[in-house]
């Protein structure tokens, strides 16, 4: 692992800054009588014991800020990929089969004067090391008299791989009567899963084309709306109203008059759908208390710190700029708030030494027509 590395805020982590502020902390706790230690030098047993603790907390800090990364799709990778590519109903394309056809026959057009049948599910494999596996998709038969047969089939696996070239599918796994076989022409349609970048860049984009009165379409459509943070959709099955749309405002509380304005504008002339009836509602607010204890650097203005560390909290919440400049964008319908992102929150902080979460004593895990909202915020210092 690198000694420095730039976290999702835009802050440049390194070992070295953490390590001088653990040694600074110290020496402040020297002149204050508070602490016996007051040499660093390398080699001293102090020093080693801090370089120690530096690295850990170096790594802990690196891992939090790995996973904060997870939930933006400009860098979530694998199964964190997909879920963000659930939140706007963009799943990831699944790999595919190779499919084409065999050809069952005797040499030199023999043939026998009784039917032959070949099952479906008969494995048929490549005469090389990889040993490529396909099988028959439908029962067929050899009628009586005939020397071949076309037979459709299909690769056991997916996977690009199965893209198998004509005439090489020659071993046929179960003997049926003297019957060869080969594939006249490559099997094909075989895909790999998504890879990352193809289907980050398809998340990214899948706000474009929407079809008129589909689900991401309604959603869209809201979240254009002045005012309105995000939204989500949901399609009743009983009721004059079948399309419900959730709303989570930039302003707290929702305002009453936001919700008429939008009904009135999915009901112009021009946004009707035929039997389409949309009803806004406002999300459900889950209030969440946090509470924390800072442990500051005597070189820092306690004030200032306490009161960026609610700056940046807040924005988290609702939405805001942080006391590093990052822009949030706050909390969305359905969006957790899990301790390891307050956690990353907090310690990107100039001028905290260590600190103690208290509230909320565990992850937040909301409903899909939920959003959380900020409760008592309550930040100290010790």
């Amino acid at each position: 692992m690198a000694d420095e590395f730039e976290a999702i805020t835009e802050q440049i982590i390194s070992k070295e800054d953490i390590r001088d502020t653990k040694i600074n902390a110290f020496k402040d706790r020297y002149e204050e009588g508070k602490c016996p230690i007051n040499d660093f030098e390398e080699g001293r047993v102090a020093r080693t014991i801090v370089d120690s603790d530096t690295e850990d907390s170096y790594e802990v800090r690196y891992l939090i800020d790995n996973f904060a990364r997870m939930d933006f799709p400009q860098f979530a990778v694998r199964g964190f990929l997909d879920k963000c590519g659930e939140r706007v109903k963009c799943p990831r394309k699944p790999p595919n089969n190779s499919k084409g056809q065999l050809k069952f026959f005797f040499e030199d057009e023999q043939s026998k004067d009784y039917d032959i049948l070949i099952p479906m599910t008969t494995m048929i494999s490549t005469d090389d090391e990889e040993s490529f596996e396909v099988e028959t998709i439908i029962d067929a038969t050899l009628p009586a008299g005939q020397s071949e047969i076309l037979v459709p089939a299909e690769s056991i696996e997916d996977g690009s791989e199965y893209n198998i070239p004509a005439g090489k599918l020659t071993i046929l796994n179960t003997e049926i009567d003297d019957l060869e076989v080969t594939n006249p022409e490559a099997f094909t349609g075989g895909e790999d899963a998504e890879d990352d970048e193809s289907y980050r860049e398809r998340i990214l984009n899948s706000g474009e084309g929407l079809l008129e009165g589909s689900e991401p379409w309604f959603k869209a459509m809201a979240e254009q709306y002045p005012g309105v943070h995000d939204a989500a959709v949901f399609i009743k099955e009983e009721g004059h109203y079948n399309i419900e749309i959730v709303i989570n405002s930039f302003e707290k509380p929702t305002p009453d008059t936001l919700i008429d304005d939008l009904m009135n504008f999915f009901y112009q002339d021009d946004m009707k759908k035929a039997r389409l009836n949309p009803l806004i509602k406002k999300a459900e607010n889950v209030s969440v208390d946090i509470s924390c204890v800072l442990d500051i650097d005597s070189n820092f203005d306690t004030v200032t710190v306490i009161n960026n560390v609610k700056n940046d909290i807040t924005s988290y919440i609702y939405g805001g700029t942080t006391s590093k400049g990052v822009k949030l964008k706050g909390s969305y319908i359905k969006e957790e708030l899990l301790r390891v992102q307050l956690y990353s929150i907090i310690s990107n902080v100039n001028g905290i030494i260590n600190y103690d979460l208290n509230l909320p004593l565990e992850d937040v895990i909301i409903g899909p027509d939920e959003v959380i909202i900020l409760g008592n915020l309550e930040v100290t210092s010790r």
